[in-house]
């Protein structure tokens, strides 16, 4: 097995070519659902991800429904969602060994 080959088999399994321990996800995030223009109970995500043995840098989002937005350093999710319809959100970890994506959830805006 080539170099480039087996660095990409250690990092899927968790770990980088120097032995550090990459983020993962643990467990998924549940769907949602909100209504429009009340705020969302917070929604923490941080318990969803384990850091390895990297330092959190930064939590981020992709895909939150309008008038959401996610706490850089806490993971939490707050905000009143202004818009009906449906997004898929995936929620990110960046330590300094690597990044850690949820699985795409629905978040749904009656």
């Amino acid at each position: 097995m080539g170099k480039r080959s087996q660095q990409h088999l250690t990092e899927f399994q968790g770990y980088n070519s120097a032995g550090e321990i990459a983020p993962s996800l643990v467990t998924d995030i549940a769907n949602q659902t909100d209504a429009s223009g009340g705020a969302i109970t917070p929604l923490a995500t941080a318990a969803n991800f384990d850091a390895g043995n990297g330092t959190v840098l930064a939590y981020s989002a992709s895909g939150l429904p309008a008038g959401l937005s996610i706490n850089a350093s806490t993971g939490q999710i707050t905000g009143t969602p202004t818009t009906p319809g449906v997004s898929i959100t995936n929620v990110f970890l960046k330590t300094t060994y690597g990044v850690a994506r949820s699985n795409g959830f629905t978040w749904t805006i009656t």
